[in-house]
């Protein structure tokens, strides 16, 4: 793992932690959207990338290295790509950072042996980029997946005995699924691909039942695990690419006795009002005692950040540490500190596409 995923892992899992030992009664959990940085800075005259499937295998092993383009027959392998094109399209649609587009051709090129074929030649590339008036080629060259289930198993009897729980005897099996992608990224203005990944990711699924039959009817199906894992490959090569926004955990204090703006307040941001929201929280704060008034501010921390502006957010829990001594704020505002070097690595990424102005996120 690189230095800059294992930052961005190491922030995820602060604020899965965070979220978790919030434990305080009364408290409301909510995904917000924080922005992370590409982990490849694609140059910043690129700003529409067309996506290109290049898995079509027709057969014919001399084809898989000539990108042709081809009208195929949907079938497993292509169903899949499809599938991966929709969420790499979603992924992409969420970052500030990129237009993005899908190709209606397809190019053969998808090998056997999972290793990459020749190039597209960039007479193909520059047509098609033309044709899509984009700056940059993606193309999805390589595509396999597996999925193997174990013979069902059942403890041994010493086991059965270690164990004894009924629920432990039961029959186990196992499902072992993974996928392989080969990507590409083309710039045409320069003739040189900008980034090449093997990408492999292997996953492990378990159930149980009273018998056999029941052990294999309760473990995931083979279309689902397939699924899954092709949802993580688009969901991680977007973020290579491309800054993005994840979803992280927040708690925010939803009951209080002594401040009614804390419960109005809330019913606004279940409602996904969260501008509203910060608005009642903080006309509250005057009139609520201290400890409550604490409280209203870390709330419209939250709020702010919700809303995609990271420095309010940082404002407000800031003043409900200092002013009010709220120790949510304090850890709060701890891991926004954490997270500011990873935003203004995606900023300055922004800021070399042109100057997408994002609320919170100011270029300059």
């Amino acid at each position: 793992m690189n230095k800059q995923l294992s930052i961005i892992a190491g922030f995820l899992l602060a604020v899965t932690l965070l979220a978790g030992c919030a434990g305080t009664s009364g408290m409301k959990e909510v995904q917000v959207d924080t922005l992370i940085p590409a982990e490849v800075i694609l140059p910043s005259s690129i700003d529409k990338l067309l996506i290109v499937d290049r898995t079509v295998y027709t057969g014919n092993p001399f084809d898989s290295n000539e990108a042709i383009p081809t009208n195929a027959v949907p079938g497993e392998a292509n169903d899949a790509v499809q599938l991966f094109l929709i969420y790499f399209f979603r992924y992409l649609g969420g970052s500030p950072r990129f237009e993005s587009v899908v190709a209606t051709e397809m190019l053969t090129g998808n090998s056997l042996n999972r290793e990459f074929p020749r190039p597209i030649p960039w007479a193909i590339v520059n047509d098609l980029c033309r044709r899509y008036q984009a700056d940059a080629l993606v193309a999805i060259e390589v595509y396999s997946s597996d999925f193997n289930v174990s013979n069902p198993r059942r403890p041994s009897s010493a086991q059965q005995s270690i164990l004894d729980d009924p629920q432990q005897s039961q029959f186990s099996v196992r499902g072992a699924g993974n996928v392989i992608f080969g990507f590409r990224v083309y710039h045409p203005d320069t003739e040189t691909i900008i980034d090449e990944e093997l990408y492999r990711h292997d996953e492990t699924w378990n159930a149980t039942g009273p018998d056999p039959a029941q052990a294999a009817v309760n473990l995931i199906r083979r279309e689902q695990a397939i699924g899954e894992l092709i949802h993580l490959a688009a969901a991680e090569y977007a973020r290579k690419i491309a800054p993005v926004y994840v979803p992280v955990a927040r708690k925010y204090f939803g009951e209080s006795r002594n401040a009614p703006a804390m419960v109005t307040g809330s019913q606004l941001a279940e409602e996904g009002k969260w501008q509203e929201a910060a608005d009642t929280w903080e006309a509250g704060i005057s009139q609520a005692p201290e400890r409550e008034a604490g409280q209203l501010a870390y709330n419209v921390a939250i709020a702010y950040e919700a809303l995609r502006n990271p420095d309010l957010a940082r404002e407000w829990a800031e003043k409900a540490s200092v002013e009010y001594g709220n120790g949510q704020a304090k850890a709060y505002l701890a891991e926004l500190d954490g997270q500011r070097s990873l935003l203004e690595r995606a900023k300055e990424q922004l800021r070399g596409s042109g100057g997408v102005q994002l609320p919170g996120v100011q270029i300059q």
